[in-house]
């Protein structure tokens, strides 16, 4: 995440021991979110890479930026709207749309994108988090 972004709560980052995925000592912050991202994310197909909750304030902006580099390659980026009024905008390259409260979206993230909270009085909350294929 940028660090102009001021948008990390609470992040987890999971790895591999083997085969086997493993949670890292920072589990206890969120083990209710933990839990449902292993029951729905580890599955045969992938594994859970890391997860973050990320308010974005009032009139907040995430600039535009790229995901780059090794940690990124092969991963797949998915945006879970835990709050937002009426919506958060989010830009993707050409594509714009609105996220709201209770979807759950995957988008490129090796593709410029940016995102603004437009609300004057309301912050928005995302649990972002990554997958990655099993081999």
């Amino acid at each position: 995440m940028p660090e102009h972004a001021q948008t990390t709560v609470a992040h987890l980052t999971l790895t591999k021991s083997g085969a086997q995925p493993y949670v890292e000592r920072r589990e206890y912050m969120l083990p209710l979110t933990v839990g449902w991202l292993r029951r729905n994310f580890h599955e045969d197909r992938s594994w859970l890479v890391q997860a973050m909750i990320a308010p974005l304030a009032p009139n907040g902006k995430v600039l535009p930026h790229i995901d780059a580099g090794a940690f990124y390659r092969g991963r797949a980026r998915h945006h879970l709207v835990i709050t937002s009024a009426s919506g958060c905008w989010f830009r993707c390259g050409d594509e714009n749309i609105t996220m709201h409260q209770g979807q759950l979206w995957w988008f490129d993230n090796s593709i410029e994108h940016a995102c603004s909270n437009l609300l004057p009085n309301q912050p928005r909350t995302h649990l972002i988090f990554d997958t990655e294929p099993l081999a």
